[in-house]
């Protein structure tokens, strides 16, 4: 069990990572340093398993001058076997540690809420905000979608299946992506929201979007949806908010640390990544991404066209995200 660093005025704000990720995780830490209030404690948890020490001691650094910041590891793989969630499936770019922040209401048992983030974000304002909503009887509170619910408003498309067939969904609105949510822990626990993750892992042993089709599936009908600006994901339409995202995230099999020039919100991620003390190992990233795999790049955006929702077929009857978002 992970107790709390601070005694008052304090955010938790909880990770998952693989040893691979922290390097990337270390821009979203900057970012959160660097947008915090000097009055504020924030109390910093990460999940994962088999992290080097020496990548683990480079984490540290990135907090190392802020007396308000405390920062954790918990290797949650005994807590994963003794579960029964030891055989989850992953793919492609997706590994087990997506799927520890499932074990958050039970690892937070003192904690009656907290702050979750994906390892490929940046977050430009001050998470503090996070603490004074009111959560009420929801179990999370989280931003929607616009890709997954835009697509489900087409007949006979695949996400519009997922969601009605597969995850139960009425409404069709209510997909949300699980790369930042805040966590209700102390509703969620009387939830029993672990023993419906396992009950549905029955019903659904392979989940098309692995834990965030959990989530949703559990979650529906008790979500609180937050303005878009607080999980903006990368390749949305910039014209959709008239200011800069508050929480950018960079979703997607290929990255800003691919690609600078990709499109204008990959420089929020090089801004913070110049403070990380591992900027010169993703600068090397991003030098090694030959010409090949840019090339690879533009093969991948056009498969994607033809093959992953924006069909002619489906292009007809979809409306534009800033139509989507009106509808919302």
């Amino acid at each position: 069990m992970i107790h709390p660093v601070f005694s008052e005025n304090f955010i938790p704000i909880v990770f998952s990572s693989d040893n691979d990720y922290i390097k990337y995780l270390s821009v979203t830490v900057v970012s959160i340093v660097m947008n915090s209030a000097e009055k504020m404690n924030y109390d910093l948890i990460v999940l994962g398993h088999n992290i080097d020490t020496k990548k683990k001691e480079e984490l540290e650094k990135t907090i190392s001058e802020h007396q308000n910041f405390s920062l954790r590891f918990f290797d949650v793989a005994e807590l994963l076997e003794n579960s029964g969630f030891h055989s989850l499936p992953v793919s492609g770019q997706l590994s087990i540690s997506a799927y520890f922040r499932l074990f958050i209401p039970d690892l937070l048992k003192t904690y009656d809420r907290c702050v979750y983030l994906d390892a490929d974000l940046v977050v430009n304002f001050d998470l503090k905000f996070f603490q004074e909503l009111d959560l009420d009887n929801f179990l999370l509170a989280a931003v929607r979608d616009l890709v997954i619910c835009n697509n489900a408003r087409v007949p006979h498309h695949p996400d519009r299946h997922y969601l009605l067939n597969i995850l139960g969904f009425q409404d069709i609105d209510g997909y949300f992506n699980s790369g930042m949510l805040i966590m209700n822990l102390k509703e969620m626990r009387a939830f029993k929201f672990l023993d419906k993750v396992k009950d549905k892992l029955k019903e659904l042993p392979d989940p098309p979007r692995h834990d965030q089709s959990l989530l949703n599936s559990v979650c529906r009908g008790r979500v609180y949806y937050l303005d878009i600006k607080y999980n903006f994901l990368w390749e949305y339409d910039h014209s959709l908010i008239t200011d800069k995202p508050l929480i950018i995230h960079y979703v997607g099999y290929f990255k800003p640390w691919h690609f600078k020039n990709k499109n204008e919100l990959a420089n929020y991620f090089w801004k913070y990544a110049d403070k990380s003390p591992f900027y010169k190992e993703l600068r090397r990233e991003y030098l090694k991404f030959s010409r090949k795999n840019k090339k690879k790049y533009y093969r991948y955006k056009m498969l994607s066209i033809l093959f992953l929702g924006a069909s002619k077929k489906y292009n007809k009857k979809r409306i534009s995200q800033k139509e989507m978002l009106d509808l919302l």
